[in-house]
């Protein structure tokens, strides 16, 4: 097993090695260079994250998949989870249904 410790910057004197890497998003990138966020590198690449006040941030649980979803209460559902296929969107067709005239069949339909 694999002791934890810090990831390091690369301007701050650490490793430019896989070890010492983690993949963030841009906000939570500047947290750890501007806000004073560490983190910890444990086993099995699991990341601890703490504050500048050293308060260690939980893990969020997962999302919950569609059918484990809590009653909506009365509010309006939209029904199945989203299925899209990967067609490229088509603004000609939805701005000519929007508009109320006669739409142009989108393009790649018979």
């Amino acid at each position: 097993m694999r002791t934890p410790y810090f990831v390091v910057h690369w301007a701050d004197g650490g490793p430019t090695c896989l070890d010492n890497l983690v993949l963030l998003c841009r906000r939570h990138h500047r947290l750890l260079h501007e806000g004073g966020y560490t983190v910890i590198s444990g086993a099995g690449r699991a990341f601890t994250f703490v504050t500048a006040r050293g308060r260690v941030i939980e893990v969020a649980p997962p999302a919950p998949m569609w059918s484990e979803r809590a009653p909506n209460n009365g509010a309006v559902s939209l029904g199945a989870p989203p299925t899209w296929d990967g067609t490229p969107f088509d603004l000609g067709y939805v701005i000519d249904v929007l508009r109320g005239g006669e739409p142009v069949p989108a393009r790649g339909s018979a």
